[in-house]
């Protein structure tokens, strides 16, 4: 007996319906993200690392791994502002295929147009923050992993893999995925036969997408004599407060004393004060639900009703490795957007379910080519981030490399802004702000005004005021009050310097307030100390003695009312 045409005709409906509103959401979706900084020199979207492996220009260090960095700076070259729009809207919508054939892998075409259009209105704003570029990845690596679960073989688990070597090439968080992939499909059992099948599986998850970073660890061995697989550092913080029993971020970065290592200080927290670790873990699980409370329940419950479903079983293994993964450390709320789709398409397959919605032909066809569409796309821009970080090396080994860049790109804020850090950092403090006026001549970014205003003060120019935004506390405005309160210093102001360091107290309480709920405490002074430190680097020695005395008298105020 056929199935009814019914289901199939409201499907198109249902997924026409979804692409009429994802694509009326690409303008303001492009325009909200580009409004909130994502091409900000001095964020963690990385920008001028991704384009110093573009024009092969020396860069201090990289954190953050080359997919990420690389794409986001090929948005915000020329017309950043389309392109950033073109770029994220592009990903919302393969996102959105993939959310399709998930639905459909999980029970029917109609699931998936049901998924796909819940997307439609809830996906634009996960597209805005920083992690844009990972929830298509992760709904590619949650597609591939539904579909080899469903018929498994030699040649879907290699597309599985490239699925998690897309995803690591741009943030680590699927590192450990593949064996637990692996571990998942031993615990099936089976014959002889299939655990040698089994054994070659593993090895393919575990190692194939480890390889393919082989030109990112070639890069930082050469460029910087570090045998680093991953993000440098970037995880440090995160990890030393995790341990420490923060739920969220704080406003300031958290590292141990020079010489000793994250890991061995976080293992040594850990193990004098477990239950205070546990608690948070807990606490930040809590979080992660919170967030998105429907979309969870809905997600757990079908994992509880479909769990023989073995696709079911993949995509839910992958959501909950997810979240476990980022509830070991501390989190802030972009972290989690990833698993959305995943926790989405679930709570879809269980209304399909419910409802008795007849199913269709079982996807396969169609995953085939919408997942591995994505799987080329994913690995084409991530393999030329790699590439690049592979000819970095030799290309920014070039004598005057900056120079030249800045020779051939005059146009490229950034290259100002870098050789202004440089001579920053050499204490050439008039040169500095030299060039940060010239990159804020280009794009008016507040970071190169606060930069100028800086370098311009350590060079002995004191007679350019810096007004300090208040309103929108950031580590940004706070150098910027600490720059105001040293300049009014050594023009012997002594009111207005110490007015600007109020607003630089204030800012602090008012960040740590926002991040952790609680008041200024000690961790947040040494915070601002260490910000102290950071600004006063590049003056002169000669009158650091001085401003080090005068800022000793501010330096343990209370915060001023408000």
């Amino acid at each position: 007996m056929s199935l009814p045409r019914w289901p199939r005709a409201l499907s198109l409906a249902l997924a026409a319906a979804a692409v009429v509103r994802l694509a009326s959401t690409v303008g303001p979706l492009g325009a909200e993200a580009f409004q909130k900084g994502a091409c900000w020199p001095e964020t963690d979207n990385a920008v001028e690392s991704g384009a110093a492996l573009l024009l092969g220009v020396p860069y201090a260090y990289a954190r953050p791994m080359p997919g990420w960095s690389v794409t986001n700076a090929l948005l915000c070259q020329g017309e950043a502002r389309s392109r950033v729009a073109l770029g994220r809207g592009l990903a919302l919508f393969l996102c959105g295929l993939l959310v399709f054939c998930l639905g459909w892998l999980l029970h029917s075409p109609l699931c998936g147009a049901l998924a796909l259009l819940a997307f439609s209105f809830l996906a634009p704003d996960w597209f805005v923050g920083r992690r844009w570029l990972c929830i298509p990845l992760a709904s590619l690596a949650a597609c591939l992993a539904a579909w080899r679960a469903r018929a498994p073989s030699l040649k879907r688990t290699w597309l599985a893999a490239g699925a998690l070597a897309a995803n690591l090439a741009v943030i680590s968080t699927l590192f450990l995925f593949g064996p637990v992939l692996a571990l998942h499909d031993w615990a099936s059992g089976g014959g002889e036969r299939r655990r040698r099948a089994r054994a070659v599986s593993a090895a393919v998850l575990c190692l194939a997408p480890l390889l393919f970073l082989a030109p990112w660890v070639y890069m930082n061995w050469r460029a910087y004599g570090s045998l680093t697989l991953f993000e440098r550092g970037r995880a440090d913080s995160n990890i030393l407060n995790g341990a420490l029993g923060l739920v969220e971020c704080p406003p300031f970065d958290r590292l141990p004393p020079p010489g000793e290592g994250v890991l061995g200080r976080a293992a040594a927290e850990v193990a004098s004060h477990p239950l205070r670790y546990l608690a948070a873990c807990g606490r930040r699980l809590w979080f992660s639900f919170s967030l998105q409370p429907l979309l969870a329940c809905a997600g757990l419950l079908a994992l509880a009703v479909l769990r023989r479903r073995e696709e079911v079983r993949a995509v839910g293994l992958l959501a909950l490795y997810w979240v476990a993964v980022h509830c070991l450390m501390t989190v802030e709320r972009d972290y989690f957007i990833p698993v959305w789709p995943l926790f989405l398409v679930l709570g879809a397959g269980l209304a399909a379910h419910l409802l008795r919605l007849p199913r269709d032909s079982p996807g396969d066809r169609f995953a085939a080519v919408a997942a591995g569409g994505g799987l080329a796309a994913g690995l084409g821009l991530t393999a030329f981030a790699l590439g690049l970080a592979a000819a970095y090396p030799a290309r920014s080994s070039r004598p005057e490399a900056l120079d030249a860049a800045l020779r051939r790109s005059p146009g490229q804020a950034w290259l100002w802004a870098e050789r202004g850090a440089r001579r920053l950092e050499a204490r050439q403090g008039l040169a500095a702000a030299a060039d940060y006026e010239a990159a804020l001549r280009l794009d008016p970014q507040r970071e190169y005004e606060v930069r100028a205003a800086w370098a311009a003060a350590a060079g002995g120019r004191l007679d350019r005021p810096l007004q300090v935004l208040t309103e929108a506390p950031d580590k940004r405005e706070l150098r910027a009050a600490i720059v105001e309160t040293l300049r009014r210093l050594l023009r012997r102001e002594a009111g207005p310097a110490r007015r600007a360091w109020g607003e630089a107290l204030d800012m602090t309480s008012r960040l740590q307030r926002r991040e952790s709920g609680s008041p200024l405490d000690a961790a947040g002074r040494e915070g601002l100390r260490e910000t102290v430190r950071e600004v006063l680097l590049p003056w002169p020695e000669r009158e650091k003695p001085r401003l080090l005395r005068d800022l000793s008298r501010f330096l343990d105020r209370e915060v001023p009312a408000r």
